[in-house]
């Protein structure tokens, strides 16, 4: 629900249509499409064909026929890394994206970045705070997310944790390339919460503290085992209290 969240009534209906078309690996009938999603032909074919660039980006084909449609992908493509992929080009997840590595830009120079009017934006931002951020008791104002600080962390990582596959890719994709969460800083977290980690938990901080650890430390370097005690990191520290035991 978290991911979905991010998608637009049309962006859902896209994503419906190609995951189904996926899932079949065989043509589909273009008529059974538009009678279970209630569309007409030329509407039909309007959504298919506005996702053709995004495929092929992915170098995935749509075939049509006067009658059906299919779509030509291997075994080894994946549709849940085609959906990330389409979800991170949301605006939404830009918004968000850009609150966290460059908080406190303004509504012009947002408008600007996204390609998107004024008008627009607004719009978004306001679904944004009802339809994702209201649930974790935040708002986005002036460029950035207000609320508590535990609350602020804690989308993070649920945020992160939603997008994030490929560490590398997500790194510049966030905006942090030079951070990583070594044994020590491992060892260190152990120390803090009195209790060992599980590996799923260490890939999960792994992936989460580049993001999540050094909001004042932004280019600085590496991550040393004293900036756990020293730095402010309630939502990964109470995360990590939370999931330190596991398979």
């Amino acid at each position: 629900m978290f991911k979905a969240a991010f998608l637009t009534a049309k962006e859902n209906l896209q994503m419906e249509l190609i995951s189904e078309l996926w899932e079949t690996q065989l043509p589909i009938s273009l008529q059974n499409l538009m009678l279970k999603h209630q569309l007409s032909k030329s509407a039909l074919l309007r959504q298919l064909h506005q996702l053709a660039p995004l495929l092929h980006q992915e170098q995935l084909v749509l075939v049509f026929t006067n009658q059906t449609v299919q779509l030509d992908h291997t075994p080894e493509q994946s549709f849940q890394i085609f959906y990330l992929k389409y979800l991170q080009k949301t605006d939404l997840f830009q918004i968000l994206r850009l609150s966290l590595m460059q908080p406190g830009l303004s509504v012009a120079a947002l408008s600007q970045r996204l390609h998107m009017g004024t008008a627009t934006l607004y719009r978004r931002i306001h679904y944004l705070n009802q339809s994702i951020l209201n649930e974790f008791q935040l708002q986005y104002q002036q460029g950035e997310l207000v609320g508590s600080e535990l609350q602020i962390r804690y989308f993070y990582e649920q945020f992160i944790l939603a997008f994030a596959q490929d560490q590398v890719g997500d790194r510049q994709l966030f905006g942090y390339t030079n951070v990583t969460a070594d044994q020590d800083v491992l060892t260190a977290i152990e120390r803090f919460i009195q209790d060992d980690l599980s590996e799923i938990s260490r890939g999960k901080i792994r992936t989460l503290w580049p993001f999540i650890a050094c909001d004042e430390m932004r280019g600085s370097g590496p991550i040393s085992a004293p900036l756990v005690r020293t730095k402010r990191l309630p939502g990964l520290l109470n995360w990590c209290a939370q999931h330190s035991i596991g398979p």
